[in-house]
Parts: structure tokens; sequence; C-alpha cells
């Protein structure tokens, strides 16, 4: 799970492992590698329970969803938001 500023105490998953990314200078600050690195973290609690498919499947949702968060970030630079 990826956080800015909300708190992850509020927003948790409910009953199912997760790791907690939080970045309170927003989710854009969140890098590729806190995400690599928290996605191999899981891996490595999961090894030989979950399928393979699964954690790969993972693996590419967090990254470009990261690269995603990357790119607004890039593109919102400089300018204010709204809302």
């Amino acid at each position: 799970m990826l956080y800015g500023s909300s708190d992850p105490v509020v927003w948790a998953p409910w009953r199912t492992d997760a790791e907690v990314i939080v970045e309170p200078a927003g989710l854009s600050h969140v890098s590729l590698t806190q995400v690599t690195e928290a996605v191999e973290r899981l891996r490595k609690r999961h090894e030989g329970t979950v399928p393979a498919a699964r954690i790969r499947e993972a693996l590419l949702a967090a990254v470009a969803l990261s690269v995603f968060l990357m790119m607004i970030a890039g593109a919102m630079n400089g300018r204010s938001r709204c809302c």
C-alpha cells in the first residue's frame, strides 16, 4: 500500500498481509526502489504459498503504479494541484 499524507492506520488493508510505504511529502515522492523492495519482502514472506504468476502480477502492477505516479509528479512539477 502506498500512502502520501493519508493515515495508514485508518486506511490500511484489512485482514491481509501488506507492506506499507508512507511518504509524508506525497505519493509523487515514493521511489520505484521503495516499491520493488516492499514487493520483494512480500514475495519472500509468501514464497511457496502464493503462485509465482500472482507474485509477478503484483510486482508488475506495483512498478506500473510507481512509474505512473512519477510521470504525474513530473507533469505537475511547478503547478498547483486543484481540489
